[in-house]
């Protein structure tokens, strides 16, 4: 399953190639000396990736990459719910407004994805999710998407935090 969720990363794009390895290199010197998963290098090679994706196929209306065995990754790591939510937010929003959905996920990544202490990405998380609800309002659509209530309730420091941030940006990414 590791295995399967780090291979999603690999490209032979010469643009993102190294930028990608990089990250894959570093994380897997923690994996293999270390025992251990490095949340912040794999949320920083998830937002390399989107940032791919987004250049390569989103942007151009193409089938983006999906990250292989994502959901079974997060289930591995006890935050399967955050993912699942993550991944259903986005899929209810396509649902809700096929023809402009994939732009407000993107948005929603493009604001979360740069924030990098505990406290303002909750609140940019928050804050776009609302967005997002009125726009969906202002096109009759009636909904009020909100931030999942374990997300308020987790400890959020460190590499918990860096965790459930790369939890919420695959599960975002994938609903794509």
């Amino acid at each position: 399953i590791i295995g399967s969720f780090l291979f999603s990363f690999y490209t032979d794009d010469k643009d993102y190639k190294d930028k990608l390895l990089s990250l894959l290199d570093k994380l897997l010197y923690y994996l293999i000396f270390k025992f251990k998963i490095n949340f912040e290098i794999l949320t920083n090679l998830i937002i390399v990736f989107y940032e791919y994706n987004y250049k390569k196929f989103i942007k151009e209306n193409k089938k983006p990459l999906h990250l292989k065995s994502a959901k079974e990754f997060f289930i591995m790591m006890n935050i399967e719910k955050i993912y699942s939510w993550a991944y259903s937010v986005g899929k209810k929003i396509q649902e809700l407004d096929p023809e402009d959905g994939k732009e407000y996920i993107n948005e929603i990544i493009k604001e979360i994805k740069k924030e990098e202490l505990p406290g303002r990405f909750l609140d940019e998380l928050t804050k776009v999710l609302h967005k997002i609800s009125e726009k969906l309002k202002k096109k009759g659509v009636e909904t009020n998407i909100t931030i999942y209530s374990e997300i308020i309730g987790e400890e959020l420091y460190g590499d918990n935090f860096y965790k459930v941030k790369a939890a919420i940006l695959s599960g975002l990414i994938n609903s794509l």
